[in-house]
């Protein structure tokens, strides 16, 4: 399996020198990286700074927005890029399980993963903690996969918020054998019961103004927070992944190329 890096990690660090952040993530050991939009630059330069340090574009985190906008603009954008994954990231409070409009999204994503197949790409579906609501006598997630083939539409299993909603993410990984191309390893502490609270990328709106992370949650470098790391890559490997996506939404106290760094000495001892 490959390591790659999910760049919406070390954001910040990746408005003000993209090019010096790839350079970092090269040569701390990553093979490539997985995007989260191009940080202001053309696919053509993105491109040519990934080539320069050797890495590859594994995949791309592509809104619902920019799908809706122009189909055809994200196939060639990512086609300049190289991705060979395309992944949905997050979806809106009314395109949920349980809500009406959930019906309509699994339309659309069958349409989308129809014309990245057609591209010579994957369609993923990167998971948070929502998607195990009961819809149907199914959790969420199981119901939109089982409602769209395969070759339209894969996991994106993300290893936190499986853990977050109270499930085993090592069994869940085991349950998409063979469909699970892409997992992302991400680890946290939390001192709250796991599936208590809702999922809000953990953040309220507060007196002091939006995005303040809710009192005892925190992301950490993997291996220094709750997770079974080697759990999760041994689980990984018996399913057929070929790259582990490593990721930390908030940098919470660490610097970000700090915790890439540690990350992937991590990963290291279990590969």
């Amino acid at each position: 399996m490959k390591i790659g890096y999910q760049l919406y990690s070390c954001r910040n660090s990746a408005m003000k020198n993209l090019s010096a952040v790839l350079h970092s993530l090269a040569e701390f050991g990553y093979d490539g990286v997985e995007l989260a939009g191009f940080y202001g630059h053309k696919p053509e330069e993105l491109r040519e700074m990934m080539d320069r340090e050797g890495l590859s574009a594994v995949s791309s985190h592509v809104p619902l927005t920019a799908w809706e906008r122009d189909v055809e603009q994200v196939i060639q954008e990512h086609r300049i890029l190289g991705c060979e994954y395309l992944a949905i990231p997050y979806l809106d409070e009314e395109y949920r399980p349980g809500n009406p409009a959930f019906s309509n999204i699994i339309c659309r994503l069958f349409e989308w993963g129809e014309r990245s197949r057609e591209a010579g790409m994957q369609l993923l579906y990167h998971n948070h903690d929502f998607e195990f609501r009961e819809v149907s006598g199914k959790k969420g997630l199981d119901f939109l996969m089982d409602s769209i083939p395969s070759k339209c539409l894969l996991p994106e299993l993300d290893t936190c918020w499986i853990k977050y909603a109270g499930f085993d993410p090592a069994a869940y990984i085991r349950r998409y054998k063979g469909q699970c191309p892409v997992v992302h390893l991400k680890d946290y502490m939390s001192s709250g019961k796991e599936g208590e609270v809702p999922y809000g990328l953990l953040k309220e709106e507060t007196k002091d103004g939006p995005h303040k992370i809710q009192k005892g949650f925190t992301y950490s470098p993997l291996g220094y927070g709750c997770q079974d790391i080697g759990q999760l890559v041994e689980a990984a490997e018996e399913s057929g992944a070929q790259w582990l996506i490593v990721e930390q939404d908030e940098p919470d106290g660490y610097d970000e190329l700090e915790a890439a760094a540690l990350s992937i000495e991590t990963l290291k001892r279990y590969l």
